[in-house]
């Protein structure tokens, strides 16, 4: 959206509501809700019930732990009509806008380039959840995500990350190693099976000596996926 502290509190409400307002008419207008014919015409109410739905607008919803941004734009509460009811009752709809661009945006950069950015945007997320700490983007591919970090780093956004499922190492525990087996012994005979050992990690009780368990940390590569495959190693078990 924007980082500007002055539109942000004004002009960028008011974009952003008028473009809810009229998700908020076509929704209500879904369910057989009174509303005006023309949408700009439409002034959302804080809350409308109707016979098998409750939608509010903008409420502050209670929850289990603090959370700052806790008022939805828009929630469709489903419950059951006055009439018999076969199947279970759907769970509620919350609804999040956020404004890409308007005609500002349009008149600067053009409606093509426009355009393929809305589109980017749409192909490369899968789902982006508001968090605590801002907003936790959900990318749809790995490739998807490495663009999303490039365009980070690019713009100077700060951002954190979390490994994806192909960069997290595997651990793979051994169990019935004798402590006269050091660390050191294992690794080099997994490596002479031909595996690349991060860490070997000797577990200990509470009191400090040592258990007749590893923890072995290997790269997330098929070889290391065949290491399950071997059910001794030094005689013990894998």
């Amino acid at each position: 959206m924007s980082s500007c502290p002055i539109l942000a509190k004004r002009e960028y409400v008011t974009r952003h509501d008028r473009v809810a307002k009229i998700l908020h008419h076509s929704i209500c207008t879904d369910f057989d809700i009174d509303v005006k014919q023309r949408w700009y015409e439409h002034e959302p109410q804080q809350v409308v019930t109707a016979t098998n739905v409750t939608i509010p607008w903008n409420q502050p919803i209670i929850t289990d732990r603090t959370i700052a941004a806790n008022k939805p734009d828009i929630v469709i509460k489903y419950h059951k009509t006055a009439r018999k009811h076969s199947g279970p009752v759907l769970p509620p709809r919350w609804l999040e806008i956020a404004v890409a661009v308007d005609h500002t945006v349009i008149a600067f950069h053009g409606k093509d380039k426009v355009e393929q950015y809305v589109l980017s945007l749409l192909n490369i997320i899968d789902r982006a959840v508001a968090v605590d700490a801002g907003i936790r983007i959900l990318p749809k591919t790995e490739d998807n995500y490495y663009r999303i970090v490039r365009l980070f780093r690019e713009k100077d956004v700060p951002y954190r990350t979390f490994p994806l499922p192909s960069e997290r190492n595997i651990h793979a525990v051994v169990g019935g190693t004798p402590a006269m087996f050091s660390e050191q012994q294992i690794k080099g005979e997994l490596e002479q099976m031909g595996h690349t050992p991060l860490h070997i990690i000797r577990l200990k009780r509470s009191g400090g000596a040592p258990m007749p368990l590893v923890v072995v940390i290997l790269p997330q590569i098929e070889k290391s996926q065949q290491l399950f495959n071997n059910h001794e190693l030094r005689d013990v078990a894998i």
